[in-house]
């Protein structure tokens, strides 16, 4: 969607989260026989959690209007024989160019002789520590939670990751 800025507001208050990523999918083979060594098999890896914000502030053009993106939850990847598939990283939350939560990184797929890695946390751009002035409006569209990664699999897939918010 778009957001138009109010006239006379130079700043805004955000508070959101970008996209969990999705967790990767388990090896379902084990090292050496399928049977007797499935233990063996490798979890995929957790993805990472979405980046959150609470209170930033962010400057803005009084009138101009911004282009608002909701980062999605990653999709969790699939079990696979030798090795699983990994997840797809969370989707990214932003407002036009001026503020951004990149989305967490997807857990890779496990092996059947260990475990996937898991990703890393979102993180986020555009935003400024501190007080605000007066010509600020508060956004704040959401619970005070980030975007979960997906746990991880272990012999079938893993989980989504859970989708953002603003």
């Amino acid at each position: 969607g778009n957001y138009t800025v109010p006239s006379g507001i130079t700043k805004l208050s955000v508070t959101g989260a970008s996209g969990g990523g999705g967790g990767g999918g388990g090896a379902n083979n084990g090292y050496g026989n399928h049977n007797v060594y499935l233990n063996w098999a490798g979890w995929g890896g957790n993805g990472g959690g979405g980046a959150k914000v609470e209170y930033a502030t962010v400057d803005v053009t009084a009138g101009g209007s911004y282009s608002v993106t909701i980062g999605a939850g990653g999709n969790q990847g699939n079990g696979g024989g030798n090795q699983g598939n990994a997840g797809n990283g969370g989707g990214t939350t932003s407002i036009g160019n001026v503020f951004t939560l990149n989305g967490g990184a997807a857990g890779n797929g496990g092996h059947n002789h260990g475990n996937g890695s898991s990703g890393t946390g979102g993180n986020i751009s555009g935003a400024n520590d501190g007080a605000t002035s007066s010509g600020t409006e508060n956004i704040d569209f959401g619970l005070l939670s980030g975007g979960g990664g997906g746990a991880r699999g272990h012999i079938n897939a893993g989980s989504p990751g859970s989708a953002g918010w603003l």
